[in-house]
């Protein structure tokens, strides 16, 4: 059973919002259902899906990777995609940072890069989302969260 890419996106979007399900739903792509939040193995019943917030850093290393002129068409709320970079030399635990449209704009930060690579060496999900600072013109902060299933007693 293959699912269309928007029954995908409906599927992200109401566990972003923190919709109700019955089961875990099952999506079956390339990288997993991990790939969208849902952790797999689930037992049937009500969950909740409740985000949980790892942490607002500002994406690192901006000035070596991006132009302050790209930075600002990114806008608030854009989902940024983290990717695993293994093969860094420099930081065991780097994780990569892309916009859409723009590429690689830089790192997780050292302080959260353990944290966001464990969640990610596991198969599971971590989102980002852009977060505009007012104290420090030309960065950029992200919002880093993941779901996790809450299991509903009715």
């Amino acid at each position: 059973m293959t699912r269309s890419e928007n029954e995908i996106k409906m599927l992200v979007d109401l566990l972003e919002s923190g919709f109700l399900v019955r089961g875990a739903p099952e999506l079956r792509e390339q990288e997993g259902p991990s790939k969208w939040g849902i952790e797999p193995g689930l037992p049937a019943g009500y969950y909740l899906y409740e985000k949980v917030s790892l942490a607002e850093p500002p994406v690192a290393g901006t000035r070596y990777w991006t132009r302050p002129w790209k930075l600002k068409n990114i806008s608030e709320g854009e989902r940024l995609r983290l990717i695993r970079d293994r093969a860094n030399r420099y930081d065991a635990n780097a994780v990569e940072v892309h916009a859409p449209g723009i590429g690689k704009i830089g790192y997780v930060p050292r302080f959260a890069a353990p944290m966001v690579a464990a969640r990610l060496d596991s198969g599971k999900r971590v989102f980002a989302r852009a977060r505009r600072s007012k104290a420090a013109p030309g960065t950029l902060e992200m919002r880093l969260y993941f779901y996790m299933p809450t299991k509903l007693n009715a």
